[in-house]
Formats: C-alpha cells, structure tokens, sequence
C-alpha cells in the first residue's frame, strides 16, 4: 500500500489577471502529473475562481482586506494550517513565503512592481506603488531563506532575486505551456492591441504618443484597443484626456476572459511597451493566435517571445521608432527579426510537470524541447 502524500499550493491573494491564470494552470498540471497518491490542497481567495475533480479548496476571501490581514495569514495562520494538514511540500505561489516549522517549501515570484526602479513620472501619476514596491520587496524577504527552492519566470528575475535576497537555489520556471515556439499569420496590421492595467511602468503613453504621429498621417486607417477605460486612477485619466480624441484609439476597460479572447482573434498585432515583467503573459498569448508582436526590446520580452517568426523590437524610449514599424506593419513591409529560444542555465523547468520534478523528486513526463543547443 502506498503511502499518501499532501501538496499545498497557496495563492490565497490572487484573484485576476495573470497571476490567476499561473495559479488555475499551476493547479491543473499538479492534478495531471501527479500520482493518486498525492493528496492536492489549494488555498485561495474564492474556490469559485477554479474548476477541479481533484483539490481539496481550502478559501480565506477576508485576506485580501489589509495587508496586515495577509501578513498576520502568512506568518501565524499558515502554520497553524501546516500543523493540521501535515504536508510533504509547500508551494506559494504569491511571493511571500509562509512561517511554516519542518515543511519543505518553495515560492513563486510574480510580481515585478516589487523590484521596479520608479521614476519621478511613476510616483507622481502612482504615488501608493512606490510605497507597495518599497513594503512589498521587505515582506518578500522575510522567512525567505526558508525556502528550498526560490522560482522565478526568467532569468533576469532570478537575477533581481538573487540581487535583493541573496544567492540561493532559483528556479527559472517558464509559466504557460506552448510557450516557445509559434507561427504568425499576420504578416499585414490594422488592428493592434495593448491588453495593461493602467501602471505607469506598463508604458501605455508610449503607445499612444507613436499613435499620434500616425494619426497626423494622410490616409491612415488603424485601430489600437486599450484595456483601460480612462477612469481607473491618475494615470489612466492622463491618457484619456491627452491621447481619447486620436482617431481609432478604443478605450474598452477591462475585459473578461471570453472578450479577451475575442480581441485577440479580431486583433493582427500586439504592441507590448512595458518597462517592467516578469514574464509579460500577453506575449504568449498573442503567439497562440498568431499575431504579430511588436515589443519592447528588454530581456523579459525577448525571453517570453522565444523562438517565433513574426516579433519585432523597438526602444522603448522611442514612439518615432514605434510608429514607423507599426506603419511598416500595416504596409505588410516589415521586416520581422529572428527571434530563438535560449536554453536557461539549471536549474530551469520548461514546463510545469518539469518544475514539480524539481520540487517533489518525482518522475514526470519526457517533454520535447524546442529549444537551441545553447546556455543562458
């Protein structure tokens, strides 16, 4: 008889956007590559948030209160629930690590405000992030040499962690299956889209400032969708009173899952502008659609984009050098760049089952690789 074993994966602040969809796709690759001997426990924020045969939801929605409520769960609540369960492996998947006594345990990082050098621009159109980023980068430290592992999405996160935190066992795992390869069918634009939250380090003005030299262009015909509707804050109320009246430019909010996916099918292109990620989701996303990718050229967006055939890179300083490969695009005359994935130095997990071989020591199954016989 085999002996059972328990896994706790905890997310209990995460509650949209892409470190959801990290959570819901790190829950269901647990529950695939694991064997029925393993016991899976999920805390969250709202169990209605995921769908699952296999997990045990365990949902605290009151954390998200205050952030003493999170860290009073974190360092006294999660121990207590530690002693009750009794796990083998503990996973936090929202970058603070838990005070927990005797339980091996790894964290995922995923936030890249907490390691953001803000400008002069950041703080005053988003006063409250520079003080999330400073208390935010502190809380992370703390237990953090608890962990076995550290897990970071890229190589230059493991970096940043390695920087703040100091040298110890980092994880490059990728996030998202499919990641590394890909094959445009866009070879033409008229439709582009930037999916952001109004944060200044996502860079939107940029966008919109390469969208104004277009617009001053006789005969130009394009859409570009924002994922803002110009309310949200400082900065979102900045672009829409500067850039609302540029023609074609779509400020439609927030969109669900199924209208996401719906902009990503009408849509040719991605401009990506941002400064600051640690891995930027909607890189891969536009790749499983086949659109052409227009991104900013920073490490994080070169490593996301891997090995695919219709990106393009532009300085993300330079709206003049945006607008000209955005109107190039739209002429079907852009010339896109040889874009290859570069294999992390290890310890390095491809994909999720790959990660849970590293954590728990176990077996998983063989996965091609689609990368280049080369070390980064």
């Amino acid at each position: 008889m085999s002996i059972r074993k328990k896994l706790v994966i905890s997310g209990v602040n995460l509650t949209e956007g892409g470190t959801l969809t990290v959570f819901r796709e790190c829950l269901a690759a647990a529950e695939q590559c694991l064997s029925d001997n393993w016991d899976i426990v999920a805390i969250v924020h709202d169990e209605a948030l995921f769908q699952s045969q296999r997990a045990k939801f365990l949902a605290f929605k009151e954390i998200k209160r205050s952030w003493f409520a999170r860290l009073k769960f974190e360092f006294f609540d999660c121990r207590k629930i530690a002693q009750d369960i009794a796990p083998d492996f503990w996973l936090s998947i929202h970058d603070v690590t838990p005070r927990i006594a005797g339980v091996p345990q790894a964290t995922y990082f995923h936030n890249a405000a907490a390691f953001y050098r803000m400008g002069i621009k950041d703080v005053y159109y988003e006063p409250k992030l520079l003080l999330f980023s400073l208390f935010y980068r502190y809380a992370c430290a703390i237990n953090v040499k608890s962990n076995r592992y550290m897990i970071a999405q890229q190589v230059s996160l493991r970096k940043k962690l390695n920087e703040y935190y100091g040298d110890g066992t980092v994880i490059v795992a990728y996030p998202t299956p499919d990641v590394l390869t890909g094959v445009c069918k866009k070879q033409r634009a008229t439709r582009y889209i930037y999916p952001a939250l109004p944060r200044p380090f996502k860079n939107i003005e940029l966008v919109l400032e390469a969208w104004r030299i277009l617009d001053a262009m006789e005969g130009w015909r394009g859409e570009l969708v924002l994922t803002i509707d110009g309310t949200e804050n400082r900065y979102a109320q900045m672009l829409h009173r500067k850039y609302g009246g540029l023609r074609g430019v779509i400020f439609a909010g927030r969109l669900s899952a199924t209208e996401m996916a719906n902009a990503y099918e009408s849509s040719d292109c991605l401009v990506f502008a941002s400064k600051a990620e640690t891995w930027g989701l909607p890189l891969t996303e536009a790749k499983r659609y086949g659109l052409a990718i227009l991104a900013a050229d920073l490490p994080y967006a070169h490593e996301s984009v891997g090995m695919y055939d219709g990106a393009s890179f532009f300085d993300a300083t330079d709206s003049n050098a945006l607008a000209q490969q955005m109107y190039q695009l739209s002429q079907g005359r852009l010339q896109f760049v040889e874009s290859i994935a570069v294999r992390p130095a290890d310890p390095f997990a491809e994909n999720w089952n790959q990660l849970f071989d590293i954590l728990l020591g176990k077996t998983a199954a063989e996965s091609g690789s689609a990368f280049v016989d080369m070390v980064g």
